[in-house]
């Protein structure tokens, strides 16, 4: 069996392995890069995507021998601290769901970017036609696209690594208010410069999980850090803090 040598990431690397073996299996198979993922086998569904000198390819189509010279990037080598625009895109638009398709999906979005850095809608729509999401996060992708595109990276989670002596609270209904105090009766969430977030629940608990379930949803869309969350009950505030009923089908989408 013939030596083969191949670039993958910035590293030259070499293994003796079947010329007509498909890119795909080298990687993940004889390198260990599993990022990129097998989908149809066919070149049908794109999760298998990654870059030959840039350009998007499908690995699993692709024989080993016909990679020549040319640099391949996959997955793991698009940054290696998801500080690529696109991976920051897709983290503040949340595009996975079960999030298998993903790297291929990302690695077509670099390369439409790398091309033509803004892309209208429909150039999105053609581009991205060949990557498959069974989950249908079809709409995300375009977003994540668009934002970063834009220039618009900033996640929304990054908030509280740069929320210095602010204490910020929103209330009900997604409307921000800034206060210089620990508490003021509109805030339902206060984030500390220590790091320390407060989640005020109106509702009580009696057995539906609405205080386990809303602070593990706060904590993982702040990316906060779980031991660092507290939970207190609203104050009797009349007019403030709503009725303070209970129901099990609505407190958590209310809240």
């Amino acid at each position: 069996m013939p030596t083969i040598a191949i670039t993958i990431n910035g590293r030259e690397q070499s293994a003796d392995v079947d010329p007509n073996a498909p890119l795909l299996w080298v990687l993940r198979d004889t390198f260990g890069v599993t990022g990129t993922k097998y989908g149809c086998g066919m070149g049908q569904c794109g999760a298998c995507t990654v870059h030959l000198d840039g350009k998007p390819a499908r690995a699993c189509m692709t024989p080993v021998s016909a990679v020549g010279r040319r640099s391949v990037t996959t997955i793991e080598g698009l940054s290696s601290d998801r500080s690529h625009p696109i991976q920051r895109a897709w983290i503040a638009e949340q595009v996975p769901q079960c999030g298998y398709c993903q790297s291929g999906q990302i690695m077509t979005a670099a390369a439409l970017l790398a091309a033509n850095p803004h892309p209208t809608d429909e150039d999105i729509d053609r581009e991205m036609a060949g990557n498959i999401c069974r989950c249908g996060t079809y709409q995300r992708i375009r977003r994540a696209i668009q934002r970063a595109a834009q220039g618009r990276v900033m996640e929304r989670r990054d908030f509280l690594k740069t929320a210095g002596s602010l204490v910020l609270g929103f209330r009900s209904g997604g409307n921000a208010v800034a206060a210089d105090v620990a508490l003021t009766p509109n805030a339902w969430v206060r984030v500390e410069s220590t790091g320390d977030v407060t989640l005020l629940l109106e509702k009580a608990d009696l057995g539906q999980g609405v205080w386990t379930g809303l602070a593990m949803i706060l904590a993982d869309e702040m990316e906060a850090d779980w031991a660092r969350v507290r939970l207190e009950q609203a104050p009797s505030l009349a007019g403030v803090y709503e009725h303070m009923s209970t129901g099990g089908s609505t407190s958590t989408r209310r809240c």
